[in-house]
């Protein structure tokens, strides 16, 4: 039964350490899990900080002797259960929400195959709880190839997680360009459109990044097609990935939405987004005012700004929010 025990603690250890590895390096993909799973905006930099730091303080308890390693079992059981029941309310929610839950490794929508391999997860977690007096003792007394082995996993676990770097997405944006970038975009229908045309009439304009599949895109949809049929004193602009297909299909609830599709993610390098739904506000003369916003509550926030006339030549869009609130 030693084996058994000492086995669960070590393949759960392994699962965290590579899962906590792969969100630090895909920062910005975690952050945009967290939004899709509709945490609320003020709590998601606190829990895609938090959430690798509970992985890594679980894996450093559960080879702990005693009532330290099985504490460790029972908090990673429990952060399990929670992670399962958000994926599930999702699902019955007909969200389809990209998991992350190791980084670019599990980049994807999640499903019930997610929540089958959580269950599994629980159930090494319940034999961790077992009574096991030492595990260093333990590994011990299995042998060197034992040791050996479980240095192996790690270190091949973090190696997987390192690769995951190269993969192209934008990293977290410290800065705004200072202009709207000289692009013609074609929309949905393939008729072309100038971002530098838009604020040509001398009005700011909201600048929303779109995707299909994206939960908080999803919901922002319909609030934008209304936004960009008011005759406001602000241009709506919604740049969408993904292929042409997919677009249309996520805005056919929404007729008089216009989409203009963008290829290889350049215009949202450009204006260092680092996931959806982003935006960013261009004043009247082009200028990018301030940082990146993220999720449904900000970018509607960033839209009541420019609405109610909040916005003035030379400050930031960051400082004109905190005055409106």
């Amino acid at each position: 039964m030693t084996e058994v025990i000492l086995l669960a603690r070590v393949v759960l250890m392994a699962v965290l350490v590579l899962s906590a590895t792969a969100k630090l390096l895909d920062r910005p993909g975690t952050l945009g899990a967290v939004v899709a799973f509709g945490v609320p905006a003020r709590l998601v930099p606190a829990v895609a900080a938090g959430l690798p730091a509970f992985e890594l303080g679980g894996a450093a308890l559960l080879l702990g002797p005693g009532t330290v390693g099985r504490t460790g079992s029972m908090l990673v059981g429990l952060l399990l259960l929670v992670l399962t029941a958000a994926v599930v309310r999702t699902l019955r929610a007909g969200t389809s929400v990209d998991c992350h839950c190791f980084g670019q490794l599990g980049a994807g929508p999640a499903g019930w195959g997610t929540v089958a391999r959580n269950a599994l997860l629980v159930v090494l977690a319940v034999l961790g709880a077992a009574q096991l007096s030492s595990a260093p003792a333990a590994l011990a007394d299995l042998g060197a190839g034992v040791l050996a082995g479980l240095v192996l996993v790690l270190v091949v676990a973090a190696a997987v997680a390192v690769a995951v770097r190269g993969d192209g997405r934008a990293p977290l944006p410290t800065a705004s360009p200072t202009e709207v970038p000289m692009v013609t975009l074609p929309d949905l229908d393939g008729v072309e459109v100038s971002l530098a045309d838009v604020v040509a009439d001398g009005l700011p304009a909201l600048v929303v990044f779109t995707r299909p599949g994206c939960g908080g895109c999803g919901e922002l949809l319909p609030e934008l097609e209304r936004w960009q049929n008011d005759e406001g004193p602000v241009h709506v602009v919604v740049v969408g990935s993904g292929s042409l297909a997919d677009n249309r299909a996520e805005a056919a609830a929404n007729p008089g939405l216009r989409v203009l599709l963008q290829q290889a993610g350049w215009v949202t390098d450009r204006f260092a987004i680092a996931f959806n739904p982003g935006a960013v506000l261009v004043g009247a003369d082009g200028a990018v005012l301030g940082e990146p916003v993220y999720g449904p509550d900000a970018v509607r926030e960033n839209y009541a700004v420019v609405r109610d006339g909040l916005l003035e030549q030379g400050h930031t869009a960051r400082r004109a929010v905190e005055a409106h609130r």
